[in-house]
C-alpha cells in the first residue's frame, strides 16, 4: 500500500471504532446485542474496495486483540475472540471483502456502459441501478455475518443450527436499515470523490498516460515537417538566387561583348 491507502485504511478503522461508541441494544434469546458497529465493515468495503476495506477491519480486530476498547461497549482484549460474538467478528472481515467485490463489479459495469455510449455522466436510470447494486452488496454482507455468527453461536453456546440461525431474525429490521444507509452514504461519497475506491484513480490515470505519446508524436512530426519545409524553402531560395545571379552575369557578359564589337566596328 502507498501512503494514501494507509491513511484511508487507518481513517476507516477509526470510523468503525467510532460506530462502536453507540451503546449496544440487548437482544432477546441470544447474548449478542444489536450494534451500529456492524454497519462499519459493510461501509468500509463499499467505500474503499475489497482490499483496503478488509485491511481496515483487520486493523480494528488487531487493535481489539491487543486490548484497545475499539469494539462496541468498549470491549477489547483476547477474551472477545472466545465469546459468542466471535463469529460475527470473523464475518466483519469476510463481509468487507465480499461487499467491496460486489461494488467493484457494479462500478466497472456502469463505467463500461458509459464508455460504450460515449457519455461523461451516467444516466439517472443507470445511477439508480448502481445504487441497487450497493444495496445488494450490503444485504450480502449482512447475510455473511448471519452465517458466521450462527457458526460462532453453535460452537460457543452449543446451540442448535436452526435455532441459532433463526435467532438472527431479530437483527433483520435493523440490519436492513443499516445496509440501505451504508449504500446511500457510499454511493453519495463516490459521486463526490470517485477516486476514493481502490484502483479507481490508477485506472483513470492510465488512459492519459497511454494517450500522452500521441500528442507528443504529433508535435514531433509537426516540428519535423515544419523544419523540412523551411529547409526546402531555403534551398529553393538559394537556387533562385543563384539562377538570378547567373542570368545577370550572362546579360552583363552579352552587353559587354556587344559593346566591344561596336567599338571595334567604329575603329575600322
Amino acid at each position: 500500500m502507498n501512503a494514501r491507502s494507509l491513511a484511508l485504511t487507518a481513517a476507516m478503522t477509526g470510523i468503525i471504532a467510532a460506530l462502536g461508541i453507540m451503546p449496544p441494544i440487548p437482544a432477546p434469546m441470544i447474548p449478542v446485542p444489536i450494534t451500529l458497529q456492524a454497519a462499519g465493515p459493510i461501509l468500509a468495503g463499499m467505500l474503499l474496495g475489497p482490499r483496503r476495506g478488509t485491511a481496515s477491519v483487520l486493523l480494528l480486530l488487531v487493535l481489539a486483540a491487543i486490548g484497545l476498547p475499539v469494539l462496541t461497549g468498549g470491549r477489547g482484549g483476547l477474551g472477545v475472540f472466545a465469546g459468542p460474538t466471535v463469529g460475527y467478528l470473523v464475518g466483519y472481515v469476510i463481509a468487507a471483502y465480499v461487499t467491496g467485490l460486489i461494488v467493484q463489479f457494479a462500478r466497472a459495469r456502469v463505467a463500461a456502459r458509459a464508455r460504450a455510449r460515449s457519455e461523461k455522466q451516467v444516466k439517472r436510470g443507470e445511477a439508480f441501478r448502481e445504487l441497487l447494486w450497493y444495496i445488494l452488496a450490503g444485504a450480502v454482507g449482512v447475510l455473511i455475518m448471519y452465517v458466521t455468527g450462527t457458526v460462532g453461536m453453535v460452537l460457543i453456546l452449543r446451540m442448535e443450527w436452526v435455532a441459532a440461525f433463526v435467532a438472527n431474525g431479530i437483527f433483520v429490521p435493523f440490519d436492513a436499515v443499516k445496509a440501505v444507509l451504508a449504500a446511500m452514504i457510499a454511493r453519495g461519497v463516490h459521486r463526490v470523490m470517485p477516486d476514493l475506491f481502490e484502483n479507481a484513480k490508477q485506472s483513470s490515470a492510465k488512459a492519459p498516460a497511454l494517450a500522452a505519446p500521441a500528442p507528443m508524436a504529433t508535435s514531433a512530426r509537426s516540428r519535423l515537417a515544419h523544419g523540412s519545409g523551411l529547409a526546402q524553402e531555403s534551398k529553393l531560395a538559394q537556387e533562385s538566387k543563384l539562377a538570378h545571379e547567373n542570368k545577370q552575369a550572362q546579360e552583363s557578359g552579352q552587353k559587354h561583348g556587344s559593346g566591344q564589337k561596336h567599338e571595334n566596328g567604329q575603329a575600322q
